[in-house]
Parts: C-alpha cells; sequence; structure tokens
C-alpha cells in the first residue's frame, strides 16, 4: 500500500479507490470524477469528455502512463465490445495533434463496435471515474507537483445538478455548506408540520367549543321547558283538588 506513515485516513482513501497502490517512486495516481463544469462524470445522453495533455503537460516516465475508465459503484472496469480498458503511452497508433499534445476521447460506444480509434476510451452509460496511472514517475510526476489536464465536457447543458468543487481550502465549507441544506430542509419541513398540527389541534378545540356552546343552549332549552311542563302539572293538580 506505499509509505503512509501515520496518514491513516489517506491511506484508508486510496485503499478505498487505489487497492494495492504502489508509493510514489513506483507510480504516480491521479483520479478523477467531476468534469470542467464540477459535474459528476457519467455516460448518460452519449455524452463525450475529452482530456488533452499538453506537449508539456505529458507526464515523464521510464515504464508508461495510462488513462482507465471505472464504474463508480464497484470500481470495475467498464464491459465494451471492443475490450478496451485503457489508452496508454503503449497504445498502438496513438495520436499526438501537431502541436505536439494529445488528445483522448471518453465516451459510450455501441454493442457492435468491436473496435475504436486508439485514442478512443469507452466509458458506461451512467456515472465512472478516471484514473492516470504513471509508473517509474520522472519530473513533476514524481516530486508531486504535477497536475493532470480536466476531463472536459464541451457542451455544458445538463439535467444533472452541479455541485460545488471541493479542496483540502473549502472542505469546511464544502460539507457543512451541504449539511446546513440538509438541515434547513429539515427545519422548514418540520415547521411546516407543526404549523399543520398545530391548526388541526386549533381546529379540534374550536369544534369542541362550539359544539360544549351548542349542547348548553340544548341543555337550557331542555331544562326550561321541562320546568314549564312541571309548573302546568303542579297547576292541574291544585285544580282538580279544589
Amino acid at each position: 500500500m506505499g509509505e503512509w506513515g501515520e496518514a491513516y485516513l489517506d491511506r484508508a482513501a486510496g485503499d478505498l479507490y487505489i487497492q494495492y497502490c504502489n508509493n510514489r517512486v513506483a507510480a504516480y495516481y491521479g483520479q478523477a470524477f467531476l468534469d470542467n463544469h464540477s459535474e459528476m462524470l457519467t455516460g448518460v445522453g452519449n455524452r463525450t469528455y475529452t482530456i488533452t495533455f499538453a506537449a508539456d503537460q505529458i507526464p515523464q516516465f521510464e515504464r508508461f502512463w495510462s488513462i482507465t475508465a471505472y464504474t463508480s459503484d464497484a470500481i470495475e472496469l467498464v464491459p465494451n465490445a471492443a475490450n478496451k480498458y485503457a489508452v496508454a503511452s503503449y497504445t498502438p497508433n496513438l495520436v499526438t495533434n501537431t502541436d505536439g499534445s494529445i488528445t483522448i476521447t471518453l465516451k459510450t460506444i455501441g454493442a457492435n463496435e468491436t473496435t475504436v480509434p486508439a485514442n478512443v476510451l469507452p466509458i458506461p452509460e451512467g456515472r465512472f471515474s478516471v484514473m492516470l496511472r504513471v509508473y517509474a514517475p520522472l519530473g513533476t510526476a514524481l516530486d508531486g507537483t504535477y497536475v493532470p489536464p480536466a476531463v472536459v465536457y464541451e457542451d455544458g447543458k445538463t439535467s444533472i445538478k452541479p455541485i460545488p468543487s471541493y479542496s483540502k481550502e473549502n472542505a469546511n465549507d464544502w460539507w457543512g455548506g451541504l449539511k446546513s441544506t440538509e438541515t434547513t430542509q429539515n427545519q422548514s419541513s418540520s415547521v411546516a408540520s407543526t404549523s399543520v398540527k398545530a391548526t388541526e389541534q386549533k381546529s379540534k378545540k374550536n369544534g369542541v367549543k362550539g359544539k360544549s356552546s351548542a349542547d348548553k343552549k340544548a341543555n337550557s332549552g331542555s331544562k326550561k321547558t321541562s320546568s314549564k311542563k312541571t309548573t302546568a302539572l303542579l297547576k292541574k293538580s291544585s285544580v282538580k283538588k279544589a
């Protein structure tokens, strides 16, 4: 698993996404979950992405570099008809642009596409992640200052809700923001629920009051009627005795 010292959280994260990874001298790893719009990577709607290494951004190495796509849930290779799982420095007929850059295209392919261009990497129709590996890295890939190019989605028109970009600097705000939003929604729901209950209780209380008042009137009327009947009977009885 490499040499992590007391960086236990980093080691756990590495074990989750890069099982059996090497130390920094043996390999460089870079993994992307978001595109240039800070949206989760997905092949939904035949979405296409590109990764372009500028001529001076192609990682230096002694062995090779590679780009691989993984499913989001099981972190497995993406099944595809072409049986192609990586685009690498050793890929046959890899195309280099006239300015020396290398562009890799990520897209879904059909069930009958058994061959794809050298610079194309098949992706799933759902969420996925992309990993860059550089084995026996040199230069910036070795000293830890290398920054891979973005995974670019040009269209930008999507129904997927963007999420804020994550970094160590805004980690607390990022998680705090999500929790605050969730808390506000829960509070709003709680307030609405409390309001409904209060209204129901008030209605029931008013109903009881109304019914009680009506009953009082009915009982009062009944008592008056009963009193009149009793008076009439007493008069009738007095007449007979006389």
